[in-house]
């Protein structure tokens, strides 16, 4: 992600340029983590750091959000970004484990992030273990590490991690993908992609869709051609004109 990261401070200056990664990019994506794959990761933030350029406030129910932008869990998704970005609270690691590791992950921190897949590797619930009334046994993996035991997880992949002589992020890599059953993407393909698109739904230069991302003042488009943050752009547009 460092490509990304030297477009912010390219375009924004060294210090105003990194605080923006951080926040609007590793910090939002983030927030908006949960139960989305990387595109609808994207949009969402993305949606975000538009609606809190603008000073607009961020809609918590997923009715009130444009199409493309939503997921499984849309509505908790803009909820955080709502607390942790636009309200300032930040991301910490006692309250936002996972978050907090995804983050820094992005911003070049070594170390896995336990998600929901990774747990899948894990032993299962042991109350799913307990017969139904039918006597059927249906394990059930964690979602996510139970109490405060995120920091337990953790070490057991990355002690695996170097075991085999790699940082915990390659390790769960190799493993996330296994457990997935399918091939990912790098995240700055997915971030090339969604300006390459942009790029020709608009009939823009990439640079300037690229120079509209960083400063979250422009619409990014997904791969459906509907855009982030068009609709605020149109209704402001109508009452501009009456």
């Amino acid at each position: 992600m460092k490509q990304l990261f030297d477009r912010y401070v390219q375009e924004l200056g060294p210090q105003q340029g990194a605080d923006a990664f951080r926040n609007q990019f590793a910090n939002g994506m983030a927030a908006t983590t949960g139960g989305a794959d990387p595109t609808a990761n994207l949009l969402m933030s993305h949606y975000g750091n538009f609606l809190n350029q603008a000073g607009t406030p961020i809609p918590t129910n997923a009715y009130n959000m444009p199409h493309p932008v939503g997921g499984r869990y849309a509505s908790g998704n803009m909820g955080m970004y709502d607390r942790a970005i636009a309200q300032g609270g930040g991301l910490s690691a006692a309250a936002q484990p996972k978050r907090f590791n995804f983050a820094g992950n992005f911003m070049g921190h070594p170390g896995s992030t336990i998600d929901e897949q990774m747990m899948s590797a894990f032993p299962p619930d042991p109350k799913s273990l307990v017969p139904n009334a039918k006597g059927v046994v249906n394990p059930k993996p964690f979602n996510a590490p139970p109490g405060d035991s995120y920091g337990i997880a953790q070490g057991v992949v990355d002690d695996l991690a170097a075991q085999r002589g790699l940082p915990g992020q390659q390790y769960q890599d190799v493993v996330w993908r296994g457990l997935k059953g399918g091939e990912g993407k790098p995240m700055i393909q997915i971030v090339n992609e969604m300006i390459e698109r942009t790029s020709r739904i608009l009939n823009l230069p990439k640079e300037d869709v690229l120079r509209g991302f960083i400063r979250a003042n422009m619409p990014m488009f997904s791969v459906g051609g509907a855009g982030v943050g068009l609709s605020q752009i149109m209704d402001q547009s109508d009452q501009s004109q009456q």
